[in-house]
């Protein structure tokens, strides 16, 4: 009975032992590659993100800059009233309306970005 008993202890000693060792073996590896893989990925995310928002501040200044010129093209308009500040005024508007485009397509970017952390 007692060496039934010691067999049956040694088979489920020895089959915890390869189990131990097929488990680390196995999985102790892969997940290290996986986290790299993710870090790099996390790190180039972050960065274009980051890249994102400044360019989206620098639209926005440039934006804001070019809203001042106008408001004085305006004020140039109505004191003198000529049209070469008409010509000068369009122009203007032009720029800001790609400006805005530009700025709305940066923020679509951002907010996608931010969606994949």
């Amino acid at each position: 009975m007692y060496y039934l008993i010691m067999q049956i202890a040694l088979f489920l000693l020895l089959a915890m032992v390869i189990g131990i060792f097929i488990g680390w073996r196995f999985i102790g590896s892969k997940p290290e590659e996986a986290e790299v893989d993710q870090s790099e990925e996390l790190i180039a995310s972050k960065r274009r993100l980051d890249q994102c928002h400044r360019e989206n501040a620098k639209l926005r200044r440039a934006s804001k800059q070019h809203k001042d010129e106008l408001e004085k093209i305006n004020k140039q308009m109505a004191m003198e009233g000529d049209a070469d500040i008409a010509a000068q005024l369009e122009a203007a508007n032009a720029q800001i309306q790609a400006l805005m485009d530009d700025v709305q397509m940066r923020d679509d970017m951002i907010t996608a970005l931010e969606k994949q952390k």
